[in-house]
């Protein structure tokens, strides 16, 4: 390598670093992201920051061998010495609101940090559990809770009545003596496309004016990505992806479809020699 590829390979250095600050901001503003970014590999954004990673290493172990044999102003080495290494630290308990089913069919809101330390709280066992479910903040608002004088009140306002850092019992499903709550059905049925090798001119057609983009691994398994009001969506062969209403779609597997969805029957005239 010499003087004139040094100063090119620097630059892509900086470039990919600013490309994985771009990621690391985008990732760290969704608020349905939870995950250390590069940690999710079904996550588009730490796909993305892995590939770049991956780009960046060896270009950071070429700029270091020049540097050994060549005296250049503030050379990498340098610099990745003076990042001082982070040391480990505990997790943070993020407390939120989860809604714990048990295999007895009882059912509890509770505001904890873990779905074990909430079984802890009911005094039931982590085994007893059939399912955990951790509620977004942007629903609080919109849960309501049932009071023994039959006024309501949202999750929201019931947790500012308590502290924020203990794990309490919010609520118990029971039966109503308000009609606030019960079951609703949608009136148009949901449209849905099994995708599979093939088929994808149908689905550009099925998500109409929805932009979408093909992966690196759309050759592989037809991974494709698209951009939706409620946040990016990936889908690939072998899942279902299901139209809610204009605009809003939910990706699943084919076992969650044929186990929660019924389909409408097609007839044709078959013909008959």
């Amino acid at each position: 390598m010499n003087r004139s590829e040094y100063k090119q390979m620097l630059t892509l250095k900086y470039f990919y670093e600013e490309k994985l600050q771009e990621i690391k901001k985008k990732h760290k503003s969704d608020p349905d992201l939870c995950h250390p970014i590069g940690k999710d590999r079904y996550c588009l954004y730490c796909e993305k920051y892995q590939e770049i990673q991956d780009k960046l290493q060896p270009t950071l172990k070429q700029l270091m061998q020049y540097e050994k044999t060549h005296e250049v102003k503030q050379p990498v080495i340098q610099q990745l010495a003076a990042v001082p290494k982070k040391e480990k630290a505990k997790p943070k308990k993020v407390y939120q609101v989860y809604s714990l089913l048990f295999k007895d069919g009882s059912e509890y809101l509770v505001y904890t940090f873990a779905q074990e330390t909430g079984c802890r709280l009911l005094g039931r066992q982590i085994s007893e559990l059939s399912k955990a479910v951790p509620i977004s903040k942007e629903y609080y608002s919109s849960i309501y809770l049932e009071q023994e004088d039959g006024s309501i009140i949202s999750v929201e306002a019931r947790l500012q009545e308590h502290s924020t850092k203990k794990s309490w019992l919010l609520a118990e499903k029971q039966q109503t003596r308000i009609k606030a709550t019960g079951n609703c059905f949608n009136e148009k049925p949901f449209e849905y496309l099994k995708y599979t090798k093939g088929q994808y001119s149908c689905l550009v057609t099925f998500c109409g004016n929805t932009a979408i983009k093909k992966t690196k691994k759309f050759s592989k398994n037809g991974k494709v990505a698209f951009e939706t009001a409620r946040g990016m969506i990936a889908l690939e062969y072998g899942q279902v992806l299901l139209k809610l209403f204009p605009g809003t779609f939910m990706v699943i597997s084919e076992q969650e479809f044929s186990e929660y969805f019924v389909e409408d029957e097609s007839l044709v005239w078959m013909k008959k020699e």
